[in-house]
């Protein structure tokens, strides 16, 4: 949980900057689309399919808080996202193989926890 907690705040900070927030409200909203968008990383460790999911919440923050995200955060977010589902696929897939079975689940459990 610590990792999307540490990408939810390097988002909100990055959107504060680049949207240059002066009021209370705007500066809520951003902190809203903000954990959305950390948190919903999580969803990108669904196998396969976690870019498209993640692509959803991603519509659905913007939507529901009104916070346009900037075309670099928005690719660099999908890219992460991209990074996070590949690797879960690929330790899902070593941890059924039985091969590095034991790397493969400490290292899901990292992304799926820590």
């Amino acid at each position: 949980m610590r990792l999307y907690i540490a990408a939810s705040l390097a988002i909100a900070i990055y959107l504060l900057y680049a949207l240059h927030i002066n009021s209370l409200g705007a500066a809520l909203s951003v902190a809203e689309a903000s954990l959305a968008l950390g948190f919903g990383l999580a969803v990108s460790l669904v196998p396969l399919v976690g870019p498209v999911l993640y692509a959803e919440v991603v519509a659905l923050a913007q939507s529901s808080t009104g916070v346009v995200l900037p075309p670099v955060l928005y690719v660099v977010l999908s890219w992460l996202s991209f990074a996070l589902s590949v690797m879960s696929t690929a330790f899902l897939a070593m941890y059924f193989l039985q091969m590095g079975r034991w790397a493969a689940k400490r290292a899901f459990r990292f992304l799926l926890y820590w």
